[in-house]
């Protein structure tokens, strides 16, 4: 806009010197139509952008390569809007990523104008888009209105899942009788109590014992029971890092459940919400599960800290000699995994582009590296 201005003065300016050397009805018409027409488009943009609203038309979840949104700019006046202008803030959850955008678009008189955006190069998470600013120009872009709005939507970017060539080193039983309750684990089966314990930071409101709590004058939580089925325990440390990174620890991680699913291995899926600070786990026996408990993983925060989700699982005592866990990281606690490697079956995937980290890692605990390519 403000090149248009730079431009308008020039030709302002030499009209008003034509008209002076001159001095003629015709240069003087020239010049008063010059001055005159900004003001004429200022008065029918001003008419304009008084009936104009906007939103916002997001799907609910899109596939990296389909992520598309849309802007709706509604025209209530009879003038039509030569340009309008859309300011979107697009955020990563996951990853912490901020992205500006714009939208432009013209819009019809007494109508409905669609305005959509391919987001490219999007990562897994649920990005929340805000409008930053919406405004409406006249003809010759001289000037502007801005338009009051505050919408904002989210969309959840989906992983694209991978097959993976999962080796274990021990078969797993995974028996179907739900009447089994492991003596050594918590799980989240909530028709059986596996123990009760004072409260850790993380834990689920749900799971707070109310009644004993107001009795005792301390926060008891009641751990549920775990089925001996679930004997796998897959574990994501949601660290807010590189994108990259984030973007395949979460790929990894969510088709690390789909292989084993697919070979008929029931486990459970475990990640800490910094957002929330809670630690979830949820049993996954089908498909359904994993579709569900993708929509949880992929709405969560990363955390700002360090194994925030293993140090949960230490402290909280899931340690179980008879589970084999399965932890996805980027940033691994060499010493922290060392100590629960020596309690039970653990195997560390590593996501990163460092084959420096990889190699400092396999000298000290058993890890599978999971490299992400750099451009």
């Amino acid at each position: 806009m403000i090149r248009n201005r730079v431009l308008y003065a020039l030709l302002l300016i030499i009209m008003a010197g034509i008209f002076v050397y001159t001095n003629t009805y015709f240069t003087l018409l020239l010049l008063v139509l010059t001055i005159a027409l900004p003001i004429l488009s200022l008065i029918l943009m001003l008419i304009s952008a008084a009936g104009l609203s906007v939103r916002l038309s997001v799907p609910y979840a899109a596939e990296k390569k389909e992520a598309v949104i849309s802007c709706l700019f509604d025209n209530y006046s009879y003038l039509p809007i030569a340009r309008a202008s859309m300011d979107l803030t697009l955020e990563n959850q996951i990853t912490g990523s901020v992205r500006k955008k714009q939208i432009i678009a013209s819009v019809e008189s007494r109508g409905e104008t669609e305005g959509s955006l391919a987001i490219k190069d999007c990562r897994v998470g649920m990005i929340v888009i805000s409008i930053d600013k919406v405004r409406v120009f006249d003809v010759f872009c001289l000037f502007s209105k801005k338009v009051n709005s505050g919408d904002s939507e989210s969309i959840i970017i989906m992983p694209d899942m991978k097959d993976i060539d999962l080796e274990l080193d021990r078969p797993i039983e995974t028996g179907s009788d739900s009447d089994r309750f492991s003596p050594f684990k918590p799980g989240s089966d909530v028709s059986e109590t596996f123990a009760l314990r004072e409260y850790i930071p993380g834990d689920e409101v749900r799971k707070i014992n109310w009644k004993l709590s107001s009795k005792v004058d301390k926060t008891i939580v009641r751990d549920f029971s775990m089925p001996l089925n679930y004997s796998i325990f897959l574990l994501l440390e949601l660290k807010r890092t590189d994108e990259d990174l984030v973007d395949k620890l979460v790929e990894y991680y969510l088709s690390l459940s789909k292989e084993l699913l697919e070979r008929g291995l029931n486990h459970t899926l475990a990640w800490y919400d910094a957002g929330l600070e809670e630690f979830h786990m949820k049993p996954m026996d089908s498909f359904e599960d994993l579709e569900l408990a993708c929509s949880e993983v992929l709405t969560a925060f990363a955390s700002e800290g360090d194994a925030d989700a293993l140090g949960y699982y230490h402290q909280a005592g899931h340690i179980d000699p008879r589970c084999i866990l399965l932890y996805v990281t980027a940033s691994p606690q060499i010493e922290l995994i060392e100590e629960i490697e020596s309690q039970q079956e653990m195997m560390t995937y590593i996501v990163t582009k460092d084959p420096n980290q990889m190699e400092a890692a396999s000298s000290a605990i058993n890890v599978t590296q999971v490299m992400v390519e750099t451009e």
